[in-house]
């Protein structure tokens, strides 16, 4: 069940995520106001460590499954309290508002590194190439998608197509029968 549904939120995040990525400038100014464009610097990382929560977020569900809640808030705790630990340093030791993406994307990486090792120890979880290799294609596709358009302030209407006409392809091509 779990590489069943890992495999299936990996072929629907490639695409969802990279057309925000491609879109970010569109979507701030659509949903807020283009007095937002500055939170780019922000959600262009947080956009990335999004992709690494889809499958920790899978990875954590046998914890509270078997209601291993100790473990669950554990990981929860740890990761979010490095978040908030790197944003302080960020804000009031490097005065950067980027750094709070940069603390979100690297509280995502670790977390999914303690789902994925809760999995592995605890319930002998295989991690398959049919699993990691789609999931690390759509990485690479949406870390492309994400360094081209990196400090776009307005969406790019010549290349955002063929990003999102990549990451649908991505996503079709993965399909296997079962």
């Amino acid at each position: 069940l779990m590489k069943g549904t890992a495999r299936l939120t990996t072929l629907l995040m490639v695409p969802l995520v990279t057309i925000v990525i491609v879109l970010k400038p569109l979507v701030i100014v659509f949903l807020y106001s283009s007095e937002f464009t500055p939170s780019l610097q922000i959600i262009r990382w947080m956009l990335l460590g999004d992709y690494f929560e889809v499958l920790a977020w899978v990875f954590s569900l046998p914890m509270i499954a078997y209601v291993n809640m100790r473990v669950f808030f554990l990981t929860e705790f740890l990761t979010y309290a490095g978040f908030l630990a790197f944003s302080t340093l960020a804000l009031f030791v490097f005065d950067s508002m980027q750094g709070i993406g940069v603390g979100y994307l690297l509280s995502r990486v670790a977390y999914l590194a303690c789902c994925l090792h809760y999995v592995r120890s605890r319930h002998q979880f295989p991690l398959t190439r049919s699993l990691v290799g789609p999931w690390l294609g759509g990485m690479a596709l949406v870390v492309g998608a994400s360094v081209h358009t990196w400090s776009y302030t307005q969406v790019e209407w010549f290349t955002a197509p063929l990003w999102i006409s990549a990451a649908l392809g991505f996503s079709t091509l993965s399909l296997s029968r079962n």
